[in-house]
């Protein structure tokens, strides 16, 4: 996925979508709103409300901070990294805990 940091929230929007596999239409009915609000919030033409952005935050599973300005809610200072670890969080279960084993035992062969 591009990074996210470098995108505005409509193109942040879209991306989220399809990465998540979802229609406009499907995201609509989620959120209670016409397709037509998700593809101009997708183009720029409006912004959501502040009762929106929360909806689309917890389909998204990610933060509003996120949504709007591509900054996950993170004490990470190393952006790259935080951004490394956002995009893990969306592997498959078996994939994230093989990459969590190797962190850790990589951050325990640190401490020694």
């Amino acid at each position: 996925m591009n990074n996210l940091n470098e995108i505005g929230f409509s193109e942040r929007l879209l991306l989220l979508r399809r990465k998540k596999g979802l229609s406009q239409r499907a995201v609509a009915r989620l959120l209670g709103i016409s397709p037509t609000n998700v593809m101009n919030y997708e183009k720029g033409v409006h912004s959501p409300s502040v009762a929106i952005l929360a909806k689309l935050a917890a389909i998204f599973n990610v933060s509003t901070d996120f949504l709007l300005l591509g900054k996950m809610h993170s004490n990470i200072n190393d952006e790259e990294l935080a951004n490394a670890f956002f995009q893990a969080d969306k592997l498959n279960e078996n994939s994230r805990k093989i990459l969590k084993n190797l962190v850790l035992s990589f951050l325990d062969s640190q401490e020694k």
